[in-house]
Parts: C-alpha cells; sequence; structure tokens
C-alpha cells in the first residue's frame, strides 16, 4: 500500500495535501473497475482540512481523482457486518454507494482513520456507522491491524505510521521565508550544525527575555484588558440570562398559543357536531310531529260530515307519513321517540277501530238496499248511489289496508257478505221476471200457431228421439225471444264490471302492499299479477255467487221452448 500510497500523493493530489489512508476498492457487482478511496488531509491557512477522495485508474497507468467529498457530507458508514473477514462497504453520501474493498487490512484502517477524521473534525451531526467492530471505532484504536494476515509491503514494512502525520503542518511561506533569511545569516549553518544550533538557542533566550519585559511592562494593560474582559463576560452573563427569560416567555406563548390553537379547533369541531346534532333533531321533531289538528281528528273523529271526514282523511295520511318516516336505528332508541312512536299506536287503534265500526255499519245497511227500482220487465239495478256514497270512504279504507290489515280484511268480509244478499235477491228477482217474459211469449206464440198439437210437445229437451223433435216456432217469435235472452246477458254484463271496477277502487286490490317498493323484477310482477287476478276473480264470486245457477236454470227453462 505504501507504493500505491507514494503514487497518489505524487501524481494526483497538491503538495500542501496529504493522504492518511487508502483503501482499494471496486464497485460491488463490477468488479472490473479499479477506484482507490483516500482520506486527505490538506492545510491551508493554518488550518487542517479533510476531505474523503475516489481516484480511478485509467488505461496505461493513469490515475485522475473523480469525486471529492468533505467529512460533513458523510451521512452513514455501513461495513455490513460485525464480522472482520467482511469485504464489502457502504458509504451514504449525496447517494448511496456500494464498495467491494480488495485487501481486508486497508478496509480496517481506512473505516478506523475515517471514524477518527470525522470525530475530530466533524461539528454537528457525525456520521452513523454500523455494522463495524466497536474495537476500530475508540480513540485508543490503532490505525491499522498489527496482525499475520498482513500483506508485505504494507505501511508496517516502511515505517509509516498515520498517526505522526496527524500532528504535521506545512511551513507557510512567511516561515519559510525568515528561515531562509536566518540560515544566510549564518553561513556556518552547513558545515558547523552544532554552532548553529547554540546561536539559535541565544536567540531564542534573548527573544524570550525581550517577551518577559514586554509582558511585565505591559501589566497594567493586561490588567486593565482583564477588567473589561470581566465586564465583557459579566454583561454577557446578563444579557444571557435575559434572553433565557425572553425564551422561556416565548416559550410559555407558545404553549399557550399551541393549547388555544387545540381549544379553537376542539371549539369548531363541537360547533359542528352541534349544527349535525340540531339538525338531525329538527328532522326527526318534524318526522315525529303531528299538528293538534290532526290529533283531535284522530281522537275525537267524525265521519258524518263532509269536513270531518276530510280532516279524518288528512289525519290519516300524516299519521301514516310520521309512523313510516325513515329514523336511523340508534335514533329509535330515544326515550322522546319510543314515547311519540306509542302515542302514534294508540292513535292509530282508536282511528283504526272508528272507522271500521262506521264502515261495518254502513256495509251491513247495505244488505237492505233495494236498489234503483224493479219494473216488470227484466231489469237488473245498479248500484251507482251506493258506490258514489262509499267512494268517499275510499281513501281511509286505503289506509287501514296499510295501517291495519286485520280490520281491513274483516271489512271486506263484512262488504261480500252483505252484497251477496242483495245481488242473491235481486238476481233471483231479475231471472224470475225473464222466466215470466218467456212463458208468455211462449202462450202468445202457441194460440197464434195453425199447428196447436205440435207446439204442445216439449222442443229440444235431452233425452227425446230426435224423430219426435217438431220443427219448432215461428222465426218472429224466435228473435223475441231472442231479444229476452240478449237483454238478460246486456244487463248482467255492466252490473257485474261496474261492482268490480268499484271493487278494486275501493278496496285498492291492484296493490299489494301498500308500502311495497316499486323494484321488483319482471317475473316478480307477472307473479304479483296473478295474485291479484285471483284476488279480484275471489271477490267477484263470493258477490255473485248465486249467478251461475239462475243463469243455467234461465238457460235450460228457454230451451224448453226453444231447442235451437
Amino acid at each position: 500500500m505504501a507504493g500505491i500510497k507514494y503514487m497518489l500523493q505524487k501524481e494526483v493530489f497538491e503538495a500542501d495535501e496529504r493522504i492518511l489512508s487508502v483503501c482499494n476498492v471496486t464497485e460491488l457487482y463490477k468488479k472490473k473497475k479499479n477506484s482507490y478511496l483516500t482520506i486527505v488531509s490538506a492545510t491551508r491557512n493554518r488550518l487542517p482540512q479533510v476531505s474523503l477522495a475516489q481516484v480511478k485508474q485509467y488505461d496505461k497507468g493513469v490515475y485522475k481523482k473523480k469525486r471529492t467529498w468533505t467529512l460533513d457530507e458523510v451521512k452513514v458508514v455501513d461495513g455490513k457486518h460485525d464480522s472482520p473477514e467482511t469485504h464489502e462497504l457502504d458509504l451514504t453520501l449525496e447517494k448511496q454507494y456500494k464498495w467491494f474493498a480488495v485487501n481486508l487490512h486497508e478496509r480496517q484502517n481506512f473505516l478506523t482513520v475515517l471514524w477518527k477524521q470525522i470525530q475530530k473534525h466533524v461539528a454537528g451531526d457525525k456520521a452513523a456507522f454500523r455494522n463495524i467492530p466497536k474495537a476500530w471505532l475508540t480513540e485508543a484504536s490503532p490505525e491499522r491491524s498489527v496482525s499475520e494476515k498482513c500483506d508485505v509491503g504494507t505501511e508496517e514494512d516502511n515505517g509509516e505510521d498515520p498517526e505522526a502525520y496527524e500532528d504535521f503542518h506545512a511551513l507557510t511561506e512567511k516561515e519559510e521565508l525568515h528561515l531562509n533569511r536566518l540560515m544566510g545569516e549564518c553561513d556556518f549553518a552547513i558545515s558547523d550544525a552544532e554552532q548553529f544550533m547554540e546561536q539559535l538557542g541565544r536567540n531564542l533566550q534573548e527573544l524570550d527575555g525581550a517577551n518577559v519585559q514586554s509582558v511585565l511592562a505591559s501589566e497594567k494593560q493586561v490588567n486593565a484588558l482583564m477588567e473589561q474582559i470581566e465586564t465583557a463576560i459579566a454583561e454577557a452573563e446578563r444579557v444571557e440570562e435575559r434572553l433565557d427569560a425572553y425564551d422561556e416567555i416565548l416559550c410559555h406563548i407558545r404553549d399557550t398559543m399551541e393549547k388555544m390553537g387545540e381549544k379553537n379547533t376542539m371549539i369548531e369541531v363541537a360547533n359542528t357536531n352541534n349544527i349535525k346534532l340540531m339538525g338531525e333533531l329538527e328532522r326527526i321533531v318534524s318526522q315525529l310531529d303531528l299538528a293538534h289538528g290532526h290529533q283531535l281528528a284522530l281522537t275525537d273523529t267524525d265521519l258524518t260530515s263532509p269536513a270531518g271526514l276530510a280532516a279524518a282523511i288528512a289525519a290519516g295520511k300524516a299519521l301514516q307519513t310520521a309512523m313510516n318516516s325513515d329514523i336511523d336505528p340508534a335514533l329509535l332508541r330515544l326515550t322522546a321517540v319510543q314515547d311519540q312512536r306509542k302515542r302514534f299506536e294508540k292513535w292509530k287503534a282508536k282511528f283504526s277501530q272508528t272507522i271500521s265500526r262506521h264502515l261495518n255499519n254502513m256495509f251491513i245497511h247495505l244488505g237492505n238496499d233495494p236498489g234503483e227500482g224493479q219494473g216488470s220487465d227484466p231489469h237488473l239495478p245498479k248500484h251507482t248511489s251506493v258506490h258514489r256514497e262509499l267512494a268517499a270512504f275510499a281513501e281511509l279504507m286505503h289506509w287501514l289496508k296499510a295501517m291495519d290489515r286485520k280490520a281491513y280484511d274483516q271489512l271486506a268480509k263484512v262488504y261480500t257478505s252483505s252484497l251477496n244478499k242483495v245481488y242473491e235477491r235481486e238476481i233471483k228477482h231479475f231471472f224470475d221476471q225473464a222466466r215470466q217474459q218467456v212463458m208468455r211469449e211462449d202462450v202468445a206464440a202457441s194460440t197464434s200457431a195453425t199447428r196447436g198439437k205440435q207446439l204442445l210437445q216439449p222442443y229440444g229437451i235431452i233425452g227425446i228421439n230426435r224423430d219426435l223433435w217438431a220443427p219448432g216456432i215461428e222465426g218472429a217469435e224466435r228473435q223475441k225471444l231472442d231479444g229476452i235472452l240478449e237483454k238478460v246477458l246486456g244487463d248482467l254484463e255492466p252490473v257485474a264490471l261496474s261492482e268490480q271496477m268499484f271493487c278494486i277502487s275501493f278496496f285498492q286490490m291492484d296493490v299489494l302492499s301498500p308500502t311495497t317498493r316499486n323494484t321488483q323484477t319482471t317475473l316478480e310482477a307477472k307473479k304479483i299479477d296473478r295474485q291479484i287476478n285471483e284476488e279480484v276473480r275471489k271477490m267477484m264470486t263470493e258477490l255473485f255467487g248465486c249467478l251461475e245457477p239462475e243463469l243455467n236454470s234461465f238457460i235450460q227453462s228457454f230451451e224448453k221452448v226453444d231447442s235451437l
């Protein structure tokens, strides 16, 4: 290493720069590129400056300085492992460099010298040394290891000790000029060294004596200067104490401002939370609030007057909206919310009971409704007046379907049973009149026919031999009978359709559940339509239960008169 150190000192560095340590390295994964990491000390203006340099070897044995860093730029020195046998070495400067040391002794010497120089010359934050044996990082540690593993031709063989150079300072130009002048005055300095040394000793004694006399002569000035220095020190201490006091005040102010900032932040958070809470409470109150007029209409319901009926309908809608309001489940645990919902349940029960009782009485009275009048001719009366009267209560019936399904189902049964009696009575009377009219037409046709005996025989009776059938009645008489049949069927259809449309509207049969949202699929929609049709058909069957037997009986009596 001494040879390469001498060569680098001579070819790369200046005269006032001295190499403290050299380490032959290669890049970790590019071992063909050879470099030397050097620690260099330079003396400028009597102040030593230590730096880290990378010297690269180019072709034909040419060495050039590639990079230079100050010791302050060294951030991390990583030996990769605590074992001295490790060759790897990472340096973190402006970036991380990964090196592979060729010689373990050079690596140890380089890390030791680098640590000592950083500890000595770096005043601020020092570099962190990791994964390096602790024995290398002490002030008493040697900069080179005396071991059997050292190669021949190292620093020990040449007698060089890097520690000896640490206190060395090169002569400045002024010192060199004085030395030359002194040697010029003593021509015998080269021939007689002892005489030259004696001369230097005498000159030194004279200078010391003059120096002592000068000090004694300037004692007063020195004392005055010392007093001023002490005064300045005292003043500096007072200034320092005052600065400390100011610093404490500033720290107190800073802490106070931080606390005030935290309090302001907490106040803002509290205000924001209060605003959100107030908004949520106002929303809940508006959803669960029921006007006093609605409360009176629910508890003291009047369904006999138009004004009372309108108030009852409006109150029922308001109660339904309040009870179906969307409230967060967590808020439902509030005592006030639970109490209000209990009041809603009481009002709903009482309101439902009042509506059910009133409509039940109306449906029962329908069983005694005579209709719109019946004459001597076959005529099936319509119940338009009844439907018009009940239509005013349709919204209350819808409310019962949504809020009290049990009462709704019970009222539907009462309605069908009551109207079934009315339609049974009217349909039987209607077909009795139709049969009487057919019989009258039959008698008239019999008296006017020329073949009275043949007309007395029954026509078209099933079971009679075809050979015994008579030719039938005349065409004019048959047209009269057909007119009677068409009139019967024509009267039945509008009555049945009118009742069906009223039931669908009044009982809201086109909606299975008023609270169901429109999110059904196509398959579910078809299933719902089929269920609705079945319910409508079931109610019509219950209302017009006697229609099919009476119609069959009429057709049989009609066939007796005209089998065709």
